[in-house]
């Protein structure tokens, strides 16, 4: 059998579905800027229904402004946490689909070239609609709810949560909204200037504003530049949360290999995951239940060093628990 051949088949298919993932982050970020849009203009409509005929605001309004402010915020929140779990379940089910066609594609290159003992097994596997070693075939339909419930459960080393981020941005957000309003009510600004100011806190793609009504300092970064941040690294999360538990529970899987983003910012701890080599299995690779945990704003992902020939042969004999005739 051609090692070479049965990798790179499997690589490629799983490369393809990694293509497929990161267009979903494009269209992630395509959605979400219509979602920050709506929240935009829901500000702007509000700030300009309390205006004076000056533009400034009276105090007298102020209860009311931010109670609206407050549902709207609610809003946004809400449809964010939505947002995010749906891209968090389509993660998951493209990592799923992508162990289980490239494994299927692997095992049957495996079955048409090798030619030694054991061979009946390979193509036993190979013809095989609902072999024991696919994720779909050991864990039914219900696996990509499992994951999204592990998505949203974990902890970082912070001891945050996702849901614990989307609050604590939600909190931070309606802070920010009722200080700066309450900055134009003091100091006589006008309801243009709040708009300006509060569409560049919400929409500008950087971290930083110009404008002289400033939000606190907590939260740094737009809501946009924050929300979308956040919503990439879960997502990514899900993604390799799921090629883990695939590869833990493949038969073909010798080891995962721990890989670098391109757009991997700058050194950190990932550098040492993706270079050590603890387990004799060559720079990166760790066996699939000893991978390293990621952290915060991780864009790391994962690629599989597949069983060849005998070592395959034997992988699969005792998944079926089937003993095949010397000879």
């Amino acid at each position: 059998m051609s090692i070479d051949k049965s990798q790179d088949i499997y690589n490629q298919i799983q490369s393809a579905y990694r293509a497929k993932f990161l267009k979903l982050q494009k269209q992630l970020e395509r959605e979400f800027s219509k979602i920050a849009d709506e929240f935009d203009g829901k500000i702007q409509r509000l700030v300009f229904q309390y205006s004076k005929p000056d533009g400034t605001f009276d105090k007298k309004y102020m209860a009311d402004i931010n109670r609206e402010i407050d549902a709207i915020a609610d809003w946004f929140t809400k449809t964010n946490a939505t947002w995010i779990d749906k891209n968090i379940v389509q993660s998951v089910e493209f990592a799923i689909d992508s162990q289980d066609m490239a494994t299927k594609a692997f095992i049957r290159a495996a079955a048409e070239e090798y030619q030694g003992k054991g061979r009946e097994i390979l193509t036993k596997a190979a013809t095989n609609p609902a072999a024991p070693f696919l994720l779909r075939t050991q864990f039914g339909t219900g696996l990509a709810r499992h994951i999204r419930k592990a998505v949203w459960k974990r902890r970082w080393t912070d001891g945050w949560t996702l849901s614990d981020r989307i609050w604590e941005t939600d909190r931070v957000l309606r802070k920010n909204l009722h200080d700066m309003i309450e900055q134009c009510v003091n100091e006589g600004l006008s309801a243009v200037e709040f708009s300006r100011a509060v569409e560049q806190y919400l929409l500008k793609p950087g971290p930083a504003w110009t404008t002289k009504i400033k939000p606190s300092v907590s939260g740094r970064g737009s809501v946009k530049y924050n929300a979308l941040r956040l919503a990439r690294t879960e997502t990514n999360i899900a993604y390799r949360l799921a090629h883990a538990l695939g590869a833990k529970n493949s038969t073909i899987v010798k080891g995962t290999k721990w890989n670098l983003s391109r757009s991997h910012p700058e050194k950190d701890i990932c550098d040492q995951w993706a270079t050590q080599d603890l387990y004799e299995l060559g720079s990166g690779v760790y066996p699939p239940d000893k991978l390293p945990p990621g952290h915060p704003n991780c864009l790391c992902y994962l690629t599989d060093i597949l069983f060849q020939g005998e070592e395959l042969v034997r992988a699969l004999e005792e998944k079926y628990q089937t003993n095949i005739p010397a000879g």
